[in-house]
């Protein structure tokens, strides 16, 4: 019996000193959709929600047609960033529930990533160690209910569809990341790739 335990913890040994867990699917899998979850309900219960509730004004000011980028104290602390576009990105989770909403806008950001980084032209292994090393920063935005995966998604999957020579797809998720948040501008910078430079102009 003794010998059986030491061989199990030698082995997990191993799988840890020679690096193999990050290759490991299926942990990769949990630690992203589980931190994340955790992070997500944890907000919800303790009603660290601001920018969930920021968001989903974007969308009802936006049908009321009343300025964007006031402050309304009596709704949500700070003031919003955010364009018109992004009403249209927010609109479903905003007419849910509060509380389903606020699980589902976290749970969506968390999966849209994992699935942009499924699309890279890379190894699975490899896919499986950005995961693993990139779930303890998925889930601080999943805590702070942010939407900055879906703007690393979108630039990724730019990158992605100009590597796949899909230019119309590659600039319609740049162009989305850049009018949800400036910073998918930087998404324009894989011309460069771009099989045809012309048609990506």
């Amino acid at each position: 019996m003794a010998g059986t335990t030491n061989m199990s913890e030698n082995k997990t040994k191993k799988w840890f000193s020679s690096g193999a867990f990050l290759h490991d699917k299926t942990l990769a899998i949990v630690l992203w959709f589980g931190l994340s979850f955790i992070a997500v309900l944890l907000d919800f219960l303790h009603d660290k929600t601001n920018n969930y509730t920021i968001f989903k004004h974007v969308y009802l000011h936006t049908l009321q047609h009343v300025n964007l980028y006031l402050e309304y104290p009596q709704q949500y602390v700070d003031v919003n960033l955010y364009g018109p576009v992004f009403s249209m990105v927010i609109a479903p989770f905003a007419l849910m529930p509060d509380w389903l909403g606020i699980i589902c806008w976290g749970m969506f950001n968390t999966a849209i990533l994992y699935i942009a980084i499924r699309k890279l032209p890379i190894e699975v292994k490899w896919q499986n160690a950005i995961i693993i090393l990139g779930a303890h920063e998925m889930m601080n935005a999943a805590s702070w209910l942010q939407s900055n995966p879906l703007i690393v998604a979108c630039i990724i999957f730019g990158f992605v569809f100009i590597h796949e020579g899909k230019n119309i797809w590659a600039l319609f998720f740049i162009m989305l990341a850049t009018f949800v948040k400036i910073y998918g501008i930087v998404g324009f910078a894989f011309f460069i790739f771009s099989k045809d430079n012309i048609s990506f102009i």
